[in-house]
């Protein structure tokens, strides 16, 4: 099965991939990218909203199911 995937779509997603693969620290084989820092400050916020929420075991599901999504996302997706 073909699908057409619109022109302007496909421009768009590469146009966010060179973003958010900016690297904006590097130290020997570790860089730090701008997809890293938006998914730690994502790891945080939804820790804490989990932690304001449920308390200390609250935290930990959270923790848990964003890193499970996490994985799932570069497993799957990429």
């Amino acid at each position: 099965m073909q699908i057409k995937i619109p022109l302007r779509l496909v421009r768009w997603t590469d146009r966010l991939d060179d973003y958010l693969n900016i690297t904006l620290w590097q130290r020997g084989r570790i860089d730090v990218r701008v997809v890293d820092v938006l998914t730690a400050i994502g790891g945080v916020i939804c820790v804490g909203w989990y932690a304001y929420t449920g308390g200390w075991f609250g935290a930990l599901q959270g923790a848990l199911a964003y890193v499970f999504c996490m994985m799932v996302g570069l497993w799957f997706l990429r």
